[in-house]
């Protein structure tokens, strides 16, 4: 069975309903965007301002996620392979 390949498995997507980092990420750049733009009445400003703050805690929260599913593959003596959790940097203030 040496010409056999491990089939990848399916990338996960988010939960029907869920929004996506990505998603969340271009929604906070648009709200900073139309708030650097300076053309929005004092209430319109505001009302960004709270979907961009949701929108960054929606970000946030999804790579606390991620961290916590980031495994670190180590190489063992005999040449096997174990997993480590993922050990966060000194130093990084998030």
């Amino acid at each position: 069975m040496a010409g056999k390949q491990k089939e990848q498995e399916p990338v996960k997507k988010q939960p029907e309903g869920r929004q996506s980092f990505e998603d969340a990420l271009k929604k906070l750049e648009d709200v900073v965007r139309e708030l650097e733009g300076g053309d929005l009445s004092l209430d319109d400003a505001l009302a960004r301002c709270e979907s961009g703050m949701e929108a960054c805690k929606l970000c946030y929260k999804l790579l606390e996620e991620a961290e916590v599913r980031v495994k670190k593959l180590i190489e063992s003596d005999d040449g096997g392979i174990r997993e480590e959790p993922f050990a966060e940097t000194e130093g990084e203030d998030f």
